[in-house]
């Protein structure tokens, strides 16, 4: 047997409450200065590898034995959707409530924790609520409540149009003196705290478990009024402005809002030409995006004065607005 050791400081950084650890990216974003985040690596660092090579060692040892954790609460990616005020809507299952501790002869999941990043797939993580089974209820940060087979999640702080990244993992009661068929004296001390408050899903911090990579983001949704083009279209950023303040993150893209479920939207420079049609069909979504690219050779649009006329399927409603491009 062959065992490859890593470790980084944040394993053995302070733990923020009802997590497991710190998590990497936390840890680089914090206000340490570099020169003793350098020292922490060569240290800390140093010392975490060699606690997680005792840790393989006690695993092979103990013949592979080691404490459950709770059964996954997968969100996929077709679980995030909006809510009918443009909110971020997740769902995850309910399994992980009927499965067994081995160890315990019991289900004991006390909960879900809500993770919750804007940044990137991969965190930084911020706890964002706790789930207690069976619960439906309402924090500051959102409203959920139990489903078919598992829950719903409203979160209240999110925007039409920003990307959000969620993880969600079940966590256990812990174990006490005598839950396990095996002693855990040899195991490091963060470990054995580990274990006795209770393990999370997964066999990481929040960061090894990461969802909705492909930057899914709520959305206005198709109404009566959108589909009879009598809400007023918007297009949002406007102006459009790479000044970090009229951009949406990470995105060039403009939105078109209160769109009918069927449409074409007619973009045209100050001048009259056209620029794009974008056509629209989805029987869900109110809304569209610009990628400031055009049809003709030039490629992409350019700095300008712009005009959209929205035409409802079949011929129908219309309505026109303009936008400014500020590159």
């Amino acid at each position: 047997m062959v065992a490859i050791g890593a470790g980084h400081p944040s394993l053995l950084a302070p733990t923020p409450a009802n997590q497991q650890d710190a998590g990497i990216l936390a840890w680089d974003r914090s206000d340490a200065s570099p020169e003793s985040k350098i020292e922490d690596i060569k240290t800390k660092g140093e010392a975490a590898a060699l606690e997680n090579l005792q840790l393989a060692h006690w695993l092979y040892d103990n013949n592979y034995q080691l404490p459950a954790s709770p059964t996954e609460a997968y969100i996929s990616p077709d679980n995030l959707t909006s809510s009918g005020d443009a909110r971020q809507l997740i769902r995850w299952p309910s399994s992980s409530e009927s499965a067994i501790n081995p160890y315990k002869g019991t289900n004991d999941i006390l909960g879900y924790r809500v993770y919750r990043s804007t940044w990137f797939s991969w965190g930084p993580w911020e706890l964002w609520d706790i789930v207690a089974p069976g619960s439906s209820g309402s924090t500051v940060h959102a409203i959920w409540k139990p489903t078919s087979g598992g829950y719903e999640y409203e979160d209240l702080d999110t925007a039409a149009g920003f990307s959000y990244f969620y993880s969600v993992r079940p966590y256990q009661s812990g174990y006490a003196a005598g839950d396990l068929p095996f002693s855990t004296d040899d195991l490091p001390g963060r470990v054995k705290s580990n274990i006795a408050k209770g393990y999370e899903s997964g066999w990481g911090p929040p960061s090894a478990r990461t969802y909705d990579g492909d930057g899914r983001k709520p959305f206005q949704p198709v109404t009566a009024e959108t589909n009879s083009l009598s809400k007023k279209v918007m297009v949002v950023p406007n102006p459009y402005f790479n000044d970090g303040k009229h951009t949406y993150p990470n995105s060039r893209n403009i939105r078109i809002v209160g769109l009918p479920a069927k449409c074409k939207i007619h973009i045209y420079s100050a001048s009259g030409d056209r620029v794009m049609t974008v056509k629209h069909d989805n029987p869900a979504k109110g809304e569209d995006e610009f990628r400031q690219i055009a049809f003709n050779i030039a490629g992409e649009v350019q700095t300008g004065l712009y005009y959209f006329v929205v035409v409802a399927d079949g011929g129908g409603a219309t309505q026109s607005g303009s936008f400014v491009l500020i590159k």
